[in-house]
């Protein structure tokens, strides 16, 4: 899962019932990263790296300071943020302790508990908004076109096709998704995205094959193309129907079910058949 940096989450500031924010010495602590949510009781036991940590305003004692950590757990890099829950006033202690620590602090109208609650949504929510898939990623008349099959299908093949047509490559066999906002990126893995399987001959560096110019380090993913091999369906030769969506990440794409002809060049003038009307829109 993709952690959540202090950065990304005072963007949330309203979802949070953010009230005050203090940043001691700016920047937010923006390489500090938020993965896990602890509510600070006395006693509270280890606390795990990546932590936001969130602090009752309404302690038994009526006094949050004197219940939060001394200055050298402050001092402690798990803690990557903190949070008073339950007020709109930050106390001149904390304050204080906020800058002796470096650790940015802000105010919350919510409960420790809401606080909680929300602060796990988010984390899961920005992580899990990137997923790995198998497939092959180009893009081609302007949309970004992510091919998936079984292994054989013809992915890579078709892939080379829509490329020699004006197409550019951007990943074989792995590709990386990850959703920003109401769109999807795609990309090659690092440890592979300047590399190519082709059956029968091997894995090869991509530029050898077909050169720098028509390498793309990224692309928005604009619709994804089912292809079937010879073996798939009954070996029929009829594409599946239009009007399917396909949702990665929490983005809705448009699907295409593509038969795959036994010449990877007819396969690929099928997909740009296909996705035309999606070009033109």
């Amino acid at each position: 899962m993709k952690p959540l940096s202090v950065k990304d989450l005072m963007a949330f500031g309203d979802r949070l019932g953010m009230t005050q924010c203090i940043d001691p010495g700016g920047g937010l602590a923006t390489v500090g990263r938020v993965s896990q949510v602890v509510r600070w009781g006395n006693p509270c036991g280890a606390i795990p790296p990546e932590s936001i940590v969130l602090l009752e305003r309404t302690a038994s004692d009526r006094r949050p300071e004197r219940s939060w950590p001394s200055v050298a757990a402050w001092s402690d890099r798990n803690i990557t943020c903190a949070a008073l829950c339950g007020t709109e006033a930050m106390p001149p202690f904390l304050v204080e302790r906020s800058a002796m620590a470096g650790v940015p602090f802000f105010l919350s109208r919510y409960s420790a508990a809401l606080l909680q609650s929300r602060l796990i949504g988010l984390i899961r929510e920005i992580g899990l908004r990137r997923v790995v898939v198998h497939g092959v990623l180009v893009r081609v008349s302007g949309l970004g076109v992510l091919i998936t099959g079984a292994s054989g299908a013809g992915k890579t093949l078709c892939g080379l096709a829509l490329v020699a047509r004006g197409g550019f490559w951007v990943a074989d066999d792995v590709v990386v998704l990850e959703g920003r906002g109401e769109r999807l990126f795609g990309r090659g893995h690092d440890r592979t995205r300047r590399l190519i399987a082709l059956r029968g001959q091997g894995v090869m560096g991509v530029e050898s094959l077909m050169g720098t110019g028509v390498l793309c380090d990224e692309t928005r993913v604009d619709v994804v193309v089912g292809l079937r091999g010879n073996s798939d369906c009954g070996g029929t030769d009829l594409d599946g129907r239009s009007g399917s969506v396909r949702e990665i990440v929490g983005v809705r794409l448009p699907f295409l079910d593509v038969k795959a002809r036994r010449d990877a060049a007819r396969t690929a003038e099928r997909v740009l058949e296909r996705i035309k009307g999606l070009a033109a829109a």
